[in-house]
């Protein structure tokens, strides 16, 4: 009987032995989240940081170019109505000239 305790006593051993082994590995596996996690947070923050300063930045461009763009706008207009006042004088003028045709822009 007392080899059969002194089995089981060595039996109940091991498997403490592979209870702690796995719990020791769970534990370094917890751990290495944590770490990656605190990691990513940070770069996340810094992300953050980043995508405010490019926010920033592209507004201002877009109030740089928004009185461009109007001026394009009125500028086309103007070609536009020149070129109509062109056309009409050749018109007028009986002008064998070839008419040319509106600017595309």
């Amino acid at each position: 009987m007392r080899c059969v305790a002194q089995g089981e006593a060595v039996e109940r051993e091991k498997a403490m032995g592979l209870l702690r082994k796995d719990v020791r590995e769970r534990e370094e596996s917890v751990s290495d989240k944590e770490r990656r996690m605190a990691e990513l947070k940070a770069k996340n923050k810094e992300l953050e940081k980043f995508k405010f300063v490019l926010d920033y930045k592209l507004r201002e461009l877009k109030k740089e170019i928004e009185p461009r763009d109007e001026q394009i706008m009125q500028m086309r207009e103007t070609i536009r109505e020149l070129d109509e006042e062109l056309q009409h004088d050749h018109r007028r003028r009986g002008s064998k000239a070839p008419r040319h045709s509106p600017m595309r822009c």
